[in-house]
């Protein structure tokens, strides 16, 4: 759905004096930071995420129905989320893993193309955010 630079971007907007966390570089948004929403989103859609004086800090993945309702997906507030964005981190993952852990022999272009297992999970977010 929508995302940065694509029309009006849907905004989360925090909370006087919550912006900390991000400026820490803390992923999440919890939902006691957030003092509105602006535009519909549903659940995945990518925010602009603003700091009460409307300043731009990031961009998030809406979670409406979590405690965690932002996660930043980057703290570049201008960068476009699609499917080179994924292909970057997903490159960018890989090689800081460790060598016994060798994700190359992955087809990065399956994770795009019609899936031929049911699911596996290569790269964790705890382990391989490229930020």
């Amino acid at each position: 759905r929508a995302e940065p630079g694509a029309g009006r971007p849907m905004r989360l907007i925090l909370k006087d004096g919550r912006e900390r966390a991000l400026a820490r570089r803390h992923p999440w948004i919890l939902s006691g930071a957030v003092d509105r929403v602006e535009g519909a989103p549903v659940a995945g859609d990518v925010l602009v995420v603003q700091a009460a004086n409307g300043a731009r800090l990031a961009v998030a993945a809406w979670s409406p129905q979590s405690q965690i309702r932002g996660r930043v997906l980057s703290f570049d507030a201008a960068v476009r989320i699609d499917e080179a964005f994924v292909r970057a981190r997903i490159s960018a993952a890989n090689a800081g893993h460790h060598p016994t852990t060798d994700l190359r022999r992955y087809d990065i272009d399956h994770w795009f193309a019609t899936p031929r297992e049911t699911g596996w999970q290569a790269l964790t977010g705890a382990c391989d955010r490229p930020f």
